[in-house]
């Protein structure tokens, strides 16, 4: 009597001489989709802009104070990619501002503003920021796919708002 062993073998080895389809990966399909392909892309301009450097920035603006933006990184997923951005903030002027405007814009290669956000700080009991006072958040901004062109960038700024302080009503006789 035969043995079935060797037309198994046989047939074994058939099945792994048949070369792979195109960009097929056998075991693990869910590689083949466009998704997959769209997070590696994204993975990389995320490597690029911590390749070209997320050493702190600080920068002073005149009449408001001092900006130091201490992180900057890509996040988010394909088709939501955001620039997020630690900032700092220092009053180092003068004067009391009740509230500072910060904003956070994404740039095309040609300078143009993509996309801003904005931030408000203020005290939260209503005391005005006065010269020392300093400021921490987190701001994440949408590049609406800009961070695929070369030469794309980002800046921060502010802006100080003072509060008109309007005499109390009286009411009544």
């Amino acid at each position: 009597m035969r043995s079935i062993v060797p037309t198994i073998l046989f047939f074994v080895f058939l099945a792994g001489c048949r070369g792979p389809a195109s960009n097929y990966h056998y075991g693990r399909p869910w590689l083949n989709d466009a998704r997959i392909k769209q997070w590696d892309e994204l993975e990389g301009h995320k490597a690029k802009l911590s390749r070209k450097g997320v050493q702190p920035q600080m920068q002073e603006i005149e009449g408001c104070g001092t900006m130091f933006v201490w992180n900057h990184s890509l996040s988010g997923g394909p088709g939501w990619e955001f620039l997020r951005a630690s900032y700092s903030y220092k009053n180092t002027s003068d004067t009391k501002f009740d509230i500072v405007r910060v904003w956070l814009e994404v740039l095309d290669p040609d300078g143009k503003v993509v996309n801003r956000g904005e931030d408000v700080l203020m005290h939260p009991l209503g005391y005005a920021l006065t010269p020392g006072d300093t400021w921490s958040d987190v701001m994440k901004v949408n590049t609406k796919g800009v961070h695929k062109k070369k030469g794309w960038s980002w800046r921060i700024g502010c802006e100080p708002v003072q509060m008109k302080v309007l005499p109390p009503k009286r009411f009544g006789g």
